[in-house]
């Protein structure tokens, strides 16, 4: 399968190749509020992008295709588990979605996060629709993130393509001495996963306990719905003050949701005694939006 895969400097240079192979100065479609590097990319490029919003807490996948045949799109966005909601479609539904998708319109399938997913559900490189380009990288699961590697899987004809405008010297040899290494380290990853996995319910017990409503995460964070954008903001004023920091959608369909990733023991401890503290602050009133 080599002639499928593609090496890059992370999922942004990717993205940046595949903006250039298949989007260029045309119309791209993606969930509104989901990774913004793509936007940059396609505005760099002199394209255009067309949003659609959540629908609940999940990106909308009919919603998308909808709007890559209205727009004639040249390629969808999707991240699949999502950045930042961290909710996960099944293989079954991507398919469809690259199935539904006007001709010559690409899916680019960021899977960032894919090792945190059930691994039975992601859709499978064999029988990979032609219009499907996945997106992996080593900085998540495989902590090499500093070391910017990624690789995308296609039908062998795209990848000829992304291969002839990639820069030939984006993986310097220590990242790709990483990336093997890591390969070979299937315990570490799966070790990695599981601690993922247990911190993850932790810090969704600890965000039910305080008050905040957990989304389902596929991912290695979970979002908490604060319930409306003002308490959001608050909140993460009041997080901040107390040290904590935790990020925030800025996007008019998920404007309410905070994030925060699972951490150690010791990083859990913390949001055991300060998120509750924080949240009881804001609904007394003591806090305020900063700006």
């Amino acid at each position: 399968m080599p002639e499928r895969v593609v090496v890059g400097g992370g999922i942004d240079d990717l993205l940046a190749l595949c903006v250039r192979a298949f989007v260029g100065d045309g119309v791209a479609v993606m969930t509104g509020g989901s990774y913004a590097t793509f936007v940059y990319h396609v505005a760099g490029h002199g394209g255009q992008v067309h949003t659609v919003p959540y629908a609940g807490y999940r990106t909308d996948l009919e919603a998308l295709a909808h709007a890559a045949a209205v727009e004639r799109a040249a390629a969808v966005y999707l991240a699949n588990p999502d950045n930042p909601a961290g909710t996960f479609h099944p293989a079954p539904a991507v398919e469809k979605l690259a199935a539904a998708l006007p001709v010559g319109c690409a899916l680019l399938l960021d899977e960032a996060y894919a090792e945190f997913a059930p691994a039975a559900e992601l859709i499978a490189d064999k029988g990979l629709p032609a219009n499907v380009v996945r997106l992996r990288t080593f900085s998540k699961a495989h902590g090499l993130a500093g070391a910017r590697v990624g690789y995308s899987i296609s039908a062998g004809e795209v990848a000829a393509a992304l291969d002839r405008i990639r820069q030939q010297f984006a993986v310097n040899r220590v990242a790709q001495a990483a990336a093997l290494a890591s390969l070979g380290d299937s315990d570490f990853v799966a070790a990695v996963v599981a601690a993922v996995a247990g911190a993850r319910e932790q810090v969704a017990d600890i965000g039910r306990k305080a008050g905040l409503t957990p989304l389902p995460s596929s991912t290695n964070f979970v979002a908490f719905d604060a319930g409306s954008a003002r308490r959001a903001d608050a909140l993460l004023a009041e997080l901040q003050k107390r040290g904590v920091f935790v990020r925030k959608t800025h996007t008019p369909s998920a404007d309410q949701w905070i994030r925060v990733t699972a951490g150690s023991d010791d990083d859990l401890a913390v949001l055991r005694e300060e998120l509750p503290a924080a949240v009881g602050s804001v609904d007394a009133g003591g806090a305020a939006p900063a700006g």
